[in-house]
């Protein structure tokens, strides 16, 4: 199970879940505004992600877990 939120963002969003490896986050246009492959696995565990630097708008967020399946969410920023 994958929970990303608040949504709407507005200073951060948070990535919970379980064996998450990759976190990627692409605008609509596809390009990628966050990336990091250096997740540490674990049971349970909560990424905190700020969107100071990002945009307002939607955004994708695809979370590679550690078995390789992918996860897309779609996330809006407001500011």
């Amino acid at each position: 199970m994958l929970s990303i939120y608040p949504n709407p963002a507005t200073e951060y969003i948070n990535i919970a879940g379980e064996n998450i490896a990759e976190i990627q986050i692409c605008n609509l246009l596809g390009e990628v505004v966050y990336y990091n492959s250096r997740v540490v696995p674990r049971r349970d565990a909560t990424i905190v992600i700020s969107t100071e630097n990002m945009s307002a708008g939607s955004y994708f967020v695809r979370v590679r877990m550690t078995d390789g399946k992918v996860v897309t969410k779609k996330i809006v920023v407001v500011k």
